[in-house]
């Protein structure tokens, strides 16, 4: 997800962060560090671990956010389930002005397709649901199958 303070050119820059250390000697340690809710809103003024931890949270675990942009990191459910003063991350920004089409995974209770030019692309295939592909050159098109495989969700 991206936070509501970032613009796409912005959350490209954090992306370059994220990747400038997994590409360095110091990888292995971000990866020990990498795990936690905390910072858990943005500041430019973010530093260290730290920083690279919220980056890191807001690209592959962000689902909810409040307006301040603080991050709800515990509720993987779909919206209606998530606290009080937290949406969609999705629907706190006017992506639609960002001329670019935005694509994201890892939310496959939301089993929709949203409107504009954000996508959801977990469709839950290892759930029971399908596996799903989306062509954006030019107009966006949709292609979906069955998974052969479905995963228990109790083990």
């Amino acid at each position: 997800g991206l936070p509501p303070q970032w613009s796409l050119d912005e959350a490209m820059m954090r992306a370059a962060e994220v990747e400038q250390v997994l590409r360095s000697g110091d990888s292995a340690e971000f990866i020990n560090q990498m795990y936690g809710n905390e910072p858990a809103q943005w500041s430019a003024q973010l530093s260290g671990w730290g920083r690279l931890r919220f980056i890191t949270n807001c690209f592959t675990r962000l689902r909810f956010c409040d307006e301040q942009g603080r991050l709800e990191l515990n509720e993987k459910g779909a919206p209606g389930n998530q606290p009080d003063g937290y949406r969609p991350w999705f629907e706190l920004r006017d992506h639609q002005c960002d001329h670019q089409q935005i694509l994201f995974g890892h939310w496959s209770t939301l089993k929709m397709r949203l409107p504009g030019n954000v996508h959801a692309l977990d469709t839950g295939c290892v759930w029971g649901g399908r596996l799903s592909a989306l062509r954006i050159d030019g107009e966006p098109q949709w292609t979906d199958v069955m998974c052969r495989i479905i995963c228990d969700p109790n083990g």
